[in-house]
């Protein structure tokens, strides 16, 4: 039973993986924080887009 529970988390955690490359740039743009959060809004905004579309 535990290996069929762990099976939905692991495609959870493929289904989130598109946000990996959003969370690297901002962690290597901790320097340039405008930057950071300037990308931070445009996701959020991306986000929403797609929530009211679907």
């Amino acid at each position: 039973m535990r290996l069929l529970d762990k099976r939905p988390k692991a495609k959870m955690e493929s289904s989130s993986k598109p946000f990996m490359p959003f969370i690297q740039s901002v962690s290597v743009g901790k320097g340039c924080k405008e930057l950071a959060i300037h990308q931070l809004l445009t996701n959020l905004q991306l986000n929403v887009l797609a929530l009211v579309q679907s």
